[in-house]
């Protein structure tokens, strides 16, 4: 299916982020005249007689958006991809109807109508002066301000493919979005977005961001490459500061009550004896259960070595909150770290704490962690994060030629 002709209105507000709407609406392909009677809900289609085919017969039309930088392309291209993804921003046009068409194999037309929101079964559409039937598909939703109606999709063999270069593009993210919330619009438009060159919209790793973020410091690294950008449109990619002592850890209020909650439910267990980390950590005492779940989970932490940062990323990744829920995360935490092993007298050796944190090779899937897979990939990955550590005082230039540059980002990137 081939997009001929959008339309669409944004209410009383008239504007569409700033785009004023087209009361002819946007014709996409000149091989068809084209006219929208809005009162009479009727689309009047008619053969164009100066339509020439100058392309072979494996092009059937191209049509390009020109304009000036911040002309409001990028925001009409969102409006195209609605016909997508309804949803992809909070303020949606109030109407907007599309027409699609495709050459069957005895080269007659099928033509198709989209219409988000207020699916309307009354419109027509008239070929050459006769009103013909047209091809309509959709389901039925649930949104939580229209309520339940049947929503139109786009025909599955339609696709949208796109690829941007800009380190500002919110596109991806706006598309995406939507159905991250509704799990039960993906199948519907799972095959018809695509991200050339990286990943299909519903694939998370590695993200748009990091992907296009690879690709400007591989652009600007190249004096021939980066010389049109700054001459045409001021972009130029001075430096990369790499900050990895962003997060600090502090007692604050929460914590200190999932504190209190965990040393309570352990000096009040009735079945601790099936538990021999619980007994253990029962045995210190509740001044120095304090003190080592204050350092373990509100240590002040540097990550300006490979050690340092490995051990920031494990304690980041538990979840206390989660784990003072049940006695048997606890119990489970307190085996994972080793517990009975790092108590000699009676007190807790620190220094074990954090050589037995380094030495897990492979963390479970236990329901207090909040990420294990990211753990068992920083795991794997340990020369990559030395190669993280440095990257401040390389040039960029250098940074270009790492080869695992998209992986070290994603690494860099995860919260």
């Amino acid at each position: 299916m081939t997009l001929l002709y959008m339309y669409f209105e944004n209410g009383t507000d008239e504007t569409y982020k700033g785009i004023k709407p087209n009361p002819k609406g946007y014709t996409f392909d000149n091989r068809f005249i084209i006219e929208f009677d809005k009162e009479n809900k009727t689309f009047s289609i008619s053969d164009n007689p100066k339509y020439v085919q100058i392309y072979n017969s494996a092009i059937s039309n191209v049509s390009c958006i020109v304009g000036r930088n911040g002309s409001g392309k990028t925001t009409f291209f969102e409006l195209l991809i609605t016909n997508v993804a309804w949803g992809i921003t909070e303020r949606q046009p109030s109407m907007m109807k599309s027409i699609y068409y495709k050459i069957k194999d005895d080269r007659s037309y099928e033509f198709f109508l989209h219409q988000y929101i207020n699916w309307d079964s009354s419109y027509k559409i008239n070929y050459n002066g006769n009103e013909i039937n047209y091809s309509k598909n959709g389901y039925t939703s649930n949104h939580p301000e229209y309520g339940s109606s049947f929503s139109s999709k786009i025909p599955d063999d339609t696709k949208f493919i796109f690829h941007s270069l800009s380190p500002f593009d919110k596109i991806f993210y706006s598309i995406s979005l939507p159905f991250k919330k509704s799990e039960k619009r993906r199948p519907h438009f799972r095959k018809q977005m695509k991200y050339i060159g990286n990943q299909n919209i519903f694939v998370g790793d590695p993200k748009h961001e990091i992907q296009t973020l690879t690709n400007l410091i591989t652009l600007f690294s190249n004096r021939y490459f980066a010389e049109p950008f700054e001459q045409t449109l001021n972009y130029k990619f001075s430096n990369l500061e790499v900050d990895v002592e962003h997060k600090k850890r502090t007692v604050d209020v929460n914590t200190k009550i999932y504190i209190d909650e965990i040393i309570e439910k352990v000096n009040n267990f009735g079945n601790i004896e099936k538990y021999p980390e619980l007994i253990v950590f029962k045995n210190l005492g509740v001044k120095k259960q304090e003190e080592f779940l204050e350092a373990f989970f509100a240590s002040d932490l540097t990550k300006d070595t490979l050690e340092k940062y490995l051990r920031f990323m494990i304690i980041d990744n538990f979840d206390i909150s989660k784990i003072a829920t049940n006695i048997t995360y606890f119990n489970n935490f307190l085996k994972l770290i080793s517990f009975s092993k790092i108590v000699e007298n009676n007190s807790i050796i620190y220094k074990k704490v954090k050589k037995k944190l380094l030495s897990i090779t492979e963390f479970p899937n236990h329901i207090y962690i909040k990420d294990y897979k990211f753990l068992n990939d920083i795991i794997s990955k340990k020369s990559q994060i030395e190669i993280i550590l440095k990257l401040s005082t390389l040039t960029i230039d250098k940074i270009s030629k790492i080869k695992n540059l998209s992986e070290i980002i994603k690494l860099i990137s995860h919260p």
